[in-house]
């Protein structure tokens, strides 16, 4: 008898793991208040055709939007800075609003982009995230 509990305790542990680690995510959300430096969400939680979307940035202070692309179901944001300018990076988060979007998956990218002439690489870091909008 304490066997088939044990047993049966460790089958519930097990397929509850299983079933938290394999599920799928409508949207790459992440709670805002928890983004690491030059990571990205989306608000609201679960993005709707009736509510207006953004992206919440959390990263250097320097690094500002020079262009936000919204193609078909690719959307593009770009951010600079100067490397040689050699500021510190003083971290906050940043809003950028898409507006109202149809519904569908939306292929995110954010590309941070070193305007410095010297730099080898002018791309300092790119990021893709899924983004899926339902209807409302």
């Amino acid at each position: 008898m304490k066997t088939l509990k044990h047993y049966i305790y460790l089958t519930f542990i097990t397929l509850l793991f299983v079933l938290t680690n394999c599920a799928e995510e409508l949207t790459s959300y992440e709670d805002p208040l928890n983004l690491q430096s030059e990571e990205f969400t989306f608000i609201p939680k679960s993005p709707k055709t009736n509510l207006d979307v953004s992206l919440v940035y959390y990263g250097c202070s320097y690094n500002v939007t020079t262009s936000v692309t919204i193609e078909n179901k690719n959307i593009k944001v770009k951010k600079h800075f100067n490397g040689a300018m050699k500021r510190p990076c003083i971290l906050m988060q940043d809003t950028i609003s898409f507006g109202k979007l149809n519904e569908g998956n939306y292929r995110v990218t954010l590309e941070i982009i070193d305007i410095n002439p010297f730099a080898n690489d002018s791309i300092f870091s790119t990021e893709t995230k899924t983004l899926t909008v339902i209807n409302r």
